[in-house]
């Protein structure tokens, strides 16, 4: 059974995560859960920017080694905005990712 909620989640900034079921029930149960809006949104540009790199795959069907992958991206492509002043994500943000 579903409780309704006033839906918070701004879904058309998370495209990838709006139209995966999975991701985004959990994004919707982080909402539930009461998380600060800032925690809602770092969920959800982080899965959403892991759902593009999956190119359409399932997430239920990602193995250990894909993850490693994913984190290895991370670690190699940086963020643009911080790519500008020379940084790349730092330790805290691979984590949450």
């Amino acid at each position: 059974m579903r409780i309704p909620h006033e839906c918070t989640v701004e879904w058309h900034r998370f495209r990838a995560v709006a139209a995966e079921p999975h991701a985004r029930a959990w994004l919707d149960l982080v909402e539930l859960r009461g998380r600060d809006p800032k925690t809602i949104d770092a969920y959800g540009h982080g899965l959403n920017e892991f759902l593009v790199w999956l190119h359409g795959r399932s997430p239920t069907a990602v193995d250990e080694l894909d993850a490693y992958t994913f984190i290895r991206h991370l670690q190699t492509r940086g963020n643009l905005r911080q790519l500008s002043t020379g940084g790349a994500l730092k330790n805290a943000t691979l984590q949450q990712r």
